[in-house]
This record gives C-alpha cells, sequence and structure tokens, in this order.
C-alpha cells in the first residue's frame, strides 16, 4: 500500500535524524504489520462484508461501533485534506497558475466518481506503479550522493507523518477474498506494510541524496542535484 504521505518523510527524516528516524519506521512497520494482521483475521471471520465500523458493531457492540465510527470519519476526512493538500502543492511545482491547479485537482477528485469501479480500480494499480517506478528512479539516482544532515532531534512530526504514510487498515476489507487462510493473511498484511516501509527508505535516501540534505517539505520542490527531475 503506497500512501502519499511517503513525500513528508524525508523533510521529517532530516529534522528527527536519519538513525532514529530509520529505527522509528522499523518499529511502525512491525506493529501495522500485526495490527494489519489482526484487522485481515476479523474480516476473515465474518461472514458478512464490512468497513471497520461494521466489524466493530458485529464483535464488540453498538456502542463501540459508535466509537470506531466517529474515529474512522474523523481519519478519513483528515487524510482527504491532506491527499487535497498534497496533490494542490504537486500541482503547482508544475503548473504555477492558481486557478489552472484548482480545476485540474477538482477534475481529479471527481474522476473516481465519473469512472466505473473497475476502470478506478486499474487506474489505481497504474497509479502505484507509476509512484514505484518514481521512487526507484529517485533512488537510482540518489543513492550515490546520500549524506544525512545533522540530527536537530525534532521527532514528534516524524511519527505522524509516518503513520500516515505506513496505515493501510482501509485496504484491509478489499483484500478480504485473498484472505483464505491464517498463513495467507499474514504474508499478504506484512508483506503489504514492509514492502513499502523499504520502498520509503530508499526514496528517503534517494531525496537526501538530490536535495544536497536539505530536503522540502514536499520532497520534490527541493531537488537541486538534478533539476530535471522536477520535469520526470
Amino acid at each position: 500500500i503506497i500512501g502519499i504521505g511517503f513525500f513528508g518523510l524525508p523533510h521529517a527524516f532530516a529534522r528527527a535524524g536519519f538513525g532514529i528516524s530509520t529505527f522509528l519506521l522499523i518499529v511502525l512497520a512491525a506493529a501495522l504489520s500485526f495490527l494489519h494482521y489482526g484487522y485481515g483475521i476479523v474480516a476473515m471471520r465474518t461472514p458478512e462484508d464490512h468497513r471497520l465500523p461494521g466489524y466493530v458493531r458485529m464483535w464488540m457492540g453498538i456502542s463501540a461501533s459508535r466509537a470506531a465510527l466517529l474515529i474512522n470519519t474523523l481519519s478519513i476526512t483528515g487524510g482527504l485534506v491532506a491527499y487535497i493538500a498534497a496533490q494542490l502543492l504537486f500541482t503547482r511545482i508544475f503548473i504555477p497558475h492558481t486557478g489552472i491547479s484548482w480545476i485540474i485537482v477538482a477534475v481529479t477528485l471527481a474522476f473516481p466518481v465519473i469512472v466505473r469501479s473497475k476502470v478506478f480500480e486499474r487506474l489505481e494499480s497504474a497509479a502505484t506503479a507509476v509512484m514505484l517506478a518514481l521512487i526507484c528512479i529517485i533512488a537510482f539516482a540518489g543513492v550515490p550522493h546520500f549524506n544525512p544532515p545533522a540530527p536537530l532531534g525534532e521527532v514528534g512530526s516524524l511519527y505522524g507523518i509516518a503513520l500516515f504514510a505506513l496505515y493501510g487498515a482501509s485496504a484491509i476489507p478489499e483484500l478480504k477474498a485473498f484472505l483464505s487462510h491464517t498463513s495467507h493473511a499474514w504474508k499478504i498484511t506484512a508483506i503489504g506494510t514492509c514492502v513499502p516501509a523499504v520502498a520509503y527508505t530508499f526514496f528517503i535516501i534517494g531525496i537526501m541524496g538530490l536535495s544536497g540534505g536539505a530536503p522540502s517539505g514536499d520532497a520534490l520542490s527541493g531537488i537541486s542535484t538534478y533539476p530535471v527531475m522536477l520535469r520526470i
């Protein structure tokens, strides 16, 4: 599960320190692997298809489901706000005109509603492939120039950014068809959590190398070693 939150990781790593940040990323990846695995087991052992509030209602009662619904709503709303802000930021890197940038963002947000679900699923898979390709290109170009900056000890902001980048529980209900056995559930959830963590690490190293050890908040606009990368 590749989330847009990984673009904020290089700056957070630079502020906190590469060593402690890598350790925290490993700990979070391990913890979220178990969390995703547990959620997958719940989904697998529940005959009906639900989202998180529905599963909580079936296994823990209506009172707990109300709390889960509130938390889930806030989480999804916050995620959507972050996606809109990030898309507008990245669009303005390539198209500085504010009005055109907003139009592109609005059309992109409306696209999932306009197209059929099957078409959107294919496009989503293609977008994931494009992001993985971008990570590979940046890692390949930046690793030789990697030189981590002196840590500033600002670990607090890293936790939220890393959690947002790695958290993928919202995708578990869609994976229910593949969770036919407990061992399958563990493999799928562990791979789906740990592979992105490894990819993010290479992306962070690449961005640090390309930005001279001082990555920007959005990762891409701070690239200085190969400015042409901004036009890829």
